[in-house]
């Protein structure tokens, strides 16, 4: 786990939590740890930072459970227990419970053609190995999943979740972008440090049909929020590019019926956006591949912002491929 209860252990009186990249050597002793769960009494230790395989890797400080001490029975944090209920789906590593997925996560060449993806020769073989090995095949499966296991995808226990996808692996806390993340969109699209945009699963309300992009593909703006941009707080305006019928029957569906969506994309910026000095609100481009990369969620995630109103659907730069 990332984080934890710190107790007194001369008053055994809580002071908070830990997280276990702000502990040192000196601090390792100073308190005792326990489950984040108050009803749980499970003890924990730090594990600092390190380095495996031939020193090529590093591994990030955890804390670790006592195996001598177990989490209360349904405890939400007993990580260990749920992989047993789902082996062929998950597995704990590192103090991290990993989900595997089999879902696009966005619209680079891999996601499309997922069989030629980035998976190496060796990981091909291992996956070949082991047949039993299965995976969540869709978003609405994922979030079906994790719903019935903790209760909701903003539960503080997801925050040791990592998504497997094709030989990489996504932590929960910065894949997932709830609507009051947009700066997530807008960072993702447009970090230099990328080769590709980086996938994230945004929380999005759509709300009508607009033209087309320059290939005639069927496009659907989202309702705005704030978020950061180059320039600082800005609204930002998703637009979701539909390259099927089924994604585009998803949409339609949603804003039929005035439902929030969860969708799994890796978001494009115009760079000829980012040229314009005085423009209203900065479009983030959103590509739908499968309709596997959408589904409808609960009303309760999408929060609109204090005192914001629905604004009129502007007009778009036709300027994304």
């Amino acid at each position: 786990m990332k984080r934890v209860r710190k107790i007194d252990p001369f008053t055994g009186e809580h002071e908070g939590r830990k997280q276990s990249r702000d502990m040192t050597e000196e601090t390792r002793y100073k308190w005792d740890f326990r489950c984040l769960s108050e009803e749980c009494n499970a003890a924990f230790y730090w594990v600092r930072p390190h380095r495996k395989f031939e020193n090529t890797k590093e591994v990030d400080s955890t804390f670790r459970r006592f195996s001598k001490s177990p989490h209360q029975e349904d405890c939400r944090f007993d990580f260990e227990n749920k992989v047993s209920a789902h082996k062929n789906l998950t597995f704990f590593k590192n103090g991290q419970f990993h989900l595997r997925i089999n879902f696009p996560l966005g619209s680079s060449w891999a996601d499309q053609n997922p069989e030629k993806g980035r998976l190496t020769r060796a990981q091909k073989r291992a996956a070949e190995n082991n047949k039993g090995l299965k995976a969540v095949s869709s978003l609405s499966e994922m979030v079906h999943f994790l719903e019935r296991e903790f209760g909701s995808l903003e539960d503080e226990a997801l925050e040791n979740l990592v998504l497997d996808y094709q030989g990489r692996s996504y932590p929960w806390r910065e894949i997932f972008a709830g609507n009051r993340h947009y700066s997530k969109l807008f960072s993702a699209a447009t970090d230099e440090n990328e080769d590709e945009s980086r996938s994230v699963l945004a929380v999005l309300r759509p709300e009508k049909e607009i033209a087309g992009n320059a290939k005639g593909k069927r496009r659907f703006v989202c309702a705005m929020q704030s978020g950061q941009t180059e320039r600082g707080a800005e609204n930002i305006k998703p637009v979701i590019t539909c390259e099927t019928k089924l994604s585009v029957l998803s949409v339609e569906a949603a804003i039929r019926n005035n439902k929030t969506v969860l969708m799994a994309v890796r978001p494009f910026v115009s760079p000829t956006t980012l040229t314009l000095k005085n423009r209203q609100n900065t479009p983030v481009y959103l590509y739908a591949y499968s309709h596997n990369q959408i589904t409808e969620v609960k009303a309760e995630y999408w929060k609109a912002e204090a005192g914001q109103k629905k604004q009129p659907v502007q007009r778009l730069l036709f300027d994304s491929p």
